[in-house]
């Protein structure tokens, strides 16, 4: 099962150890829960990532902008994808995925829905961009590595997530270790050929406020 839950996410003021939603979701990481935050949207600058996205136990992702082509050579990362190192000066993003003008369902009459009637695509669908619309895409990639090795920790989870991310931006506090690359990911953790089992949970936190690209 895959939980995506409503993000209180906000600028980090302190360290992860004192921060009491870090601290929450640690124990939830703990417990067996693997847990996915988005970076936040206040780059380009450095030192930009929001809490939760801060605790360096966590999956933080960054969004990138696949120029809507399948060529990944002009491929980039978001401006507006906040950058690291944390406060505590951990490297962050864990990892980047798709961010930029992502095609998702509407949801007729709420807050974003009236503010930008222009990102609407036919009548059932929405386009937004942020760390908000990559953090589910990372979060998916996560229950598809779960149900083929249900075993794995969150731990090797994130692990494989991150040995075989595509590394094309080079910079660890702008991308971390690079694209999301589920086949590689699923190799890495031994599961390619295990039949589905019963899922577990992964919960993915994004942020409540507009992205800063959005016009």
């Amino acid at each position: 099962m895959l939980a995506e839950i409503e993000d209180r996410r906000g600028p980090a003021s302190e360290s992860y150890q004192h921060d009491p939603l870090c601290q929450a979701l640690e124990k939830a990481w703990k417990a067996g829960l693997v847990v996915c935050v988005a970076a936040g949207n206040e780059g380009p600058g450095e030192n930009t990532i929001s809490s939760p996205g801060i605790d360096p136990v966590l999956i933080t992702i960054g969004a990138a902008d696949d120029k809507r082509t399948v060529n990944e050579e002009d491929d980039s990362v978001a401006s507006f994808s906040s950058r690291g190192p944390t406060i505590n000066g951990v490297t962050k993003p864990d990892i980047v995925a798709p961010g930029v003008n992502i095609i998702s369902l509407r949801a007729p009459g709420s807050a974003l829905d009236q503010l930008y009637p222009q990102r609407r695509v036919d009548d059932q669908y929405f386009s937004l961009s942020g760390t908000s619309m990559a953090t589910p895409i990372c979060a998916s990639a996560v229950a598809l590595l779960i149900e083929a090795k249900p075993d794995a920790t969150p731990d090797q989870i994130k692990a494989a997530l991150t040995a075989r991310a595509k590394d094309l931006f080079h910079n660890p506090n702008l991308a971390g270790h690079g694209y999301v690359d589920l086949l590689g990911a699923i190799q890495t953790l031994g599961g390619a050929n295990t039949p589905p089992q019963p899922c577990r949970t992964s919960i993915a936190f994004t942020p409540e406020n507009c992205p800063n690209d959005l016009p």
